[in-house]
């Protein structure tokens, strides 16, 4: 038995590849609205942060009442393309299961909300 009960994992960053997703569904997003979406580059520069601060950054433009509904709109594209550009870095399936099978407990959280 292992000395650890429960392990946490961070999932954006730690787990998996997130950035294609992130640059795809913010430039989604800034397309939904009309606005020229920034250079991807610049939206991996924003990557964790909160979604209103990189709105904020990327758009400095933006209302901060018009905030909410981009950050539902990128939420939406998250939740139904983002998927497919998400990669689990190398050793991560390995890595999990070898903790399961000794009988370690596994979280994992987000700040995405999706």
């Amino acid at each position: 038995m292992s000395q650890y009960g429960l392990i946490i994992f961070d999932f954006d960053g730690t787990l998996a590849i997130t950035h294609k997703a992130i640059v795809f569904c913010m430039a989604k997003t800034f397309e939904y609205f009309n606005v020229l979406p920034p250079a991807a580059d610049r939206i991996r520069g924003t990557i964790g942060l909160s979604l209103a601060n990189s709105f904020k950054i990327l758009h400095p433009a933006i209302e901060t009442a018009e905030i909410p509904q981009w950050i539902e709109i990128y939420r939406s594209y998250y939740r139904a393309e983002g998927e497919q550009y998400l990669d689990l870095f190398p050793g991560t399936k390995q890595i999990l299961q070898l903790a399961r099978n000794s009988g370690i407990n596994l979280g994992v959280f987000s700040n995405k909300h999706v």
